[in-house]
């Protein structure tokens, strides 16, 4: 199948798993890209859940599952079973709380330990509508994100789930980096819809909840670029 054609009958699948200390505003980052809107009380992911949305990238077509993470301390070890085989890991920190940045070092760490695979890393803060409202609540400094990433060879991005602040080019960058990269030649799959067979909380065990706020749906979409 030539490469400059769109192979219609195959997507390639591409895990994304998102990381990060509870709070850290992950499930609004993931539900701001799927459904284009924003949930300001959302509540706290236990375990994981999982959503998917089809993105093109000239002629290769991908289906990004992404596993949201919970980040308390109590499901850590869970949470290393959604590791395996991820491709790209969105590791979020809140622009307005040290505490979930410097907890950002343990995530990386725990993603090379657990992960099968070498996964590309996004150095995401959240909340950026905050702090372009009041420049005083950062609590951390881009020049210490960029420190970080050159450290661990990520790509740094602020975001605002509120009002969608580079969302869509967050996830455009881990598809086209996907493909830049050659990836996608060795995961070809076959056509799946994207939401049948989805696993749901109640199906891994995870229909319990716990309450959060984030300050910043399951639909099939696509993309082009």
């Amino acid at each position: 199948m030539s490469e400059d054609k769109l192979d219609t009958d195959r997507r390639v699948h591409v895990k994304v798993v998102l990381l990060g200390q509870t709070r850290a505003g992950k499930s609004c980052l993931m539900k701001r890209y799927i459904d284009d809107n924003f949930y300001g009380d959302q509540v706290a992911s236990v375990g994981c859940s999982f959503a998917a949305r089809s993105i093109i990238v000239g002629p290769v077509e991908l289906c990004l599952g992404i596993w949201d993470t919970c980040g308390q301390e109590r499901y850590e070890a869970l949470t290393r079973i959604y590791y395996q085989n991820a491709a790209a890991a969105i590791v979020c920190y809140d622009v307005t709380d040290l505490a979930s940045f410097e907890k950002t070092s343990f995530w990386i760490n725990e993603l090379k330990e657990y992960n099968n695979e070498a996964a590309q890393i996004y150095l995401v803060g959240t909340k950026a509508d905050l702090v372009e409202k009041d420049i005083k609540q950062r609590a951390v400094e881009l020049s210490v994100v960029e420190a970080l990433a050159k450290d661990v060879g990520a790509v740094t991005f602020e975001t605002s789930s509120k009002t969608g602040e580079n969302i869509k080019t967050l996830f455009q960058k881990i598809a086209e980096d996907f493909v830049s990269m050659g990836l996608h030649r060795k995961k070809r799959v076959k056509s799946i819809k994207l939401h049948q067979n989805t696993p749901t909380e109640d199906s891994i065990g995870l229909s319990k909840k716990s309450g959060c706020r984030c300050t910043g749906g399951n639909k099939e979409k696509t993309e082009t670029s």
